[in-house]
């Protein structure tokens, strides 16, 4: 995101108009980092938030941040199950809620559904709340066995795309360097005419 032009609309519209900072906001730290850039009057976040739904918990109303433990992935998708049985998705004419249930899985399981694919699998095959259960009640078992450590995890869905993108850029940036290295060397130019007169 460009907080710098986010700046520019705030001195611009400010404090005529409240203006809401949205982009590159994936930590408690990000939010800090760009109120302080932009001096905008409040956050958004998107594909962050809908990995980590807890993103903001660890920041006080006045800014600040306290530590507080993560909250596991399997644990907030445990969470998620509790509530989509208590308020069904599919109820209110919201047509086939149960895939949206499956969809918000994906993203709070993303960085263990990239290494445990049978657990990805069970996912997509689910046809009811109870067999979501069962995979988490399977991934948690791997996750026990591996000691794997809820404060260690990361965002993964959400920087999926940044990767590649600054994976992108790198190459870009390769392949400019080597034309730029190759021009200088006298390489680029073009080859001589070997058309001879007959």
């Amino acid at each position: 995101a460009d907080w710098n032009a986010i700046a520019r609309a705030v001195e611009v519209l400010s404090p005529r108009i409240p203006v809401l900072a949205n982009g590159s906001i994936g930590s408690a730290e990000d939010v800090q980092r760009c109120l302080q850039v932009t001096k905008a009057d409040g956050i958004m976040s998107s594909e962050a938030i809908l990995e980590y739904p807890p993103l903001f918990q660890p920041l006080t109303l006045d800014g600040r941040i306290e530590e507080k433990p993560r909250v596991g992935r399997v644990a907030l998708a445990r969470e998620y199950l509790e509530l989509a049985e208590q308020y069904p998705p599919d109820k209110g004419g919201q047509g086939n809620g149960f895939k949206c249930v499956r969809i918000h899985m994906h993203r709070f399981l993303h960085g263990d559904l990239q290494t445990h694919t049978q657990i990805r699998d069970a996912i997509v095959r689910a046809r009811k709340i109870d067999d979501l259960k069962d995979a988490l009640t399977k991934l948690d078992e791997i996750k026990k066995e591996l000691k794997h450590n809820p404060q260690d995890e990361e965002l993964t869905w959400y920087v999926r795309h940044l990767k590649s993108l600054s994976q992108m850029k790198i190459e870009e940036n390769r392949k400019t360097n080597k034309k730029a290295t190759l021009g200088a060397e006298g390489k680029t130019q073009d080859p001589p005419n070997k058309i001879e007169a007959a």
